[in-house]
């Protein structure tokens, strides 16, 4: 379901942008990465759970800015 959600989001998002923006799956997977890396590094998942999502928010504002 939370699949659903996220492909039916990004299709009407970007199909009423007319464009088709890459940057929105590249993050997605850099997340996962960040939440797998922090789950190695402290063992706690819900600690990676916290942590991955304000990492990508820091480098979509980083990504925005520059």
């Amino acid at each position: 379901m939370l699949i659903f959600l996220v492909a039916s989001g990004l299709t009407l998002v970007l199909g009423m942008m007319d464009i088709l923006n890459f940057a929105h799956a590249s993050i997605y997977m850099v997340g996962a990465f960040f939440c797998y890396q922090t789950m190695q590094w402290v063992n706690n998942f819900w600690i990676a759970l916290l942590l991955a999502p304000l990492a990508c928010a820091f480098l979509g504002i980083v990504i925005e800015r520059g």
